[in-house]
């Protein structure tokens, strides 16, 4: 008889099983490839320095007539002008 109580016990303990080996291994994965305590120092400063060098970098004012208008009118204005 197939779908027994039985056979479908055996099976969720078997997947259950499964599982839990599945988070123990991902657990251990975790504690063993941990940033060293040593190289945050190195971390953070890498991290600011980024931050700093992206938000020094020289900013250009768009203008619109200038910029934009032009962008427009090749590739919008065949559909969208009358």
């Amino acid at each position: 008889m197939r779908g027994t109580a039985s056979s479908s016990f055996s099976r969720r303990s078997r997947n259950r099983r499964k599982l839990e080996e599945h988070w123990a291994a991902a657990a251990h994965r975790d504690e063993t490839s941990a940033v060293p305590a040593s190289s945050y120092p190195r971390l953070i400063t890498a991290i600011f320095a980024v931050v700093f060098v992206a938000r020094s970098g020289s900013v250009v004012a768009v203008d619109f007539a200038h910029d934009v208008v032009p962008l427009l009118r090749v590739h919008c204005g065949q559909c969208h002008t009358g």
